[in-house]
């Protein structure tokens, strides 16, 4: 095994057990044996935004080249983060909405999108997006549920909010944060049918 495959595979198991920065210093390795490696450079630059080292991200980011990526729309997604990080919510809108329309194949553009869009409490925006990121064809729909549910929640809608939950949960019954959610959702329920 070549040793950039070897550090390129701890760089990934690191980064699935949230490792940020020992799965950064791995990739960072593994750029440096072959700086055209754009997905070990765009893990670096996730990794990087984790651990809050905004400007190194941005510096990572801009080695990637752009027109050689197989999924352009992840480099908006990528920059839509940076920009959060940077607290330019308006910047990172136009990103994630760039990222949604090169990537309307996939729910991954359009969650990033929503979830910018509930941030600065867009909800009836958000809510179209996932909506329409329901018929996807490279789809992680009990994310798009999830999202839709915070939407719903945010807006005192908690039916509406446990019902989006719970299509999650058909889908993944082991969801956690989706049952952490439903959990508040159900004490709200709850506590109004006590009020009543």
């Amino acid at each position: 095994m070549s040793e950039k495959k070897k550090i390129l595979e701890l760089a990934r198991a690191a980064d699935a057990e949230g490792h940020n920065a020992t799965a950064f210093e791995m990739f960072r390795r593994v750029i440096a044996l072959d700086p055209k490696k754009d997905g070990a450079i765009y893990s670096a630059v996730y990794n990087l935004l984790e651990i809050g080292r905004i400007s190194d991200a941005e510096s990572y980011l801009n080695k990637i080249r752009r027109n050689a990526a197989p999924k352009p729309w992840l480099i908006e997604v990528a920059l839509g983060q940076l920009r959060l990080a940077q607290f330019k919510p308006i910047e990172a809108e136009k990103h994630f909405k760039n990222a949604w329309k090169l990537g309307r194949d996939s729910t991954v553009p359009a969650v990033f999108l929503a979830d910018c869009l509930i941030k600065q409490q867009k909800f009836e925006e958000a809510a179209s997006v996932l909506l329409a990121a329901l018929n996807a064809e490279e789809s992680i729909l009990e994310e798009v549920y999830l999202n839709l549910g915070f939407i719903k929640r945010a807006q005192g809608d908690y039916f509406s909010a446990r019902n989006f939950l719970l299509k999650a949960l058909e889908i993944d019954p082991d969801y956690q944060d989706a049952k952490r959610v439903l959990a508040d959702i159900e004490l709200c329920l709850n506590l109004s049918r006590q009020l009543e």
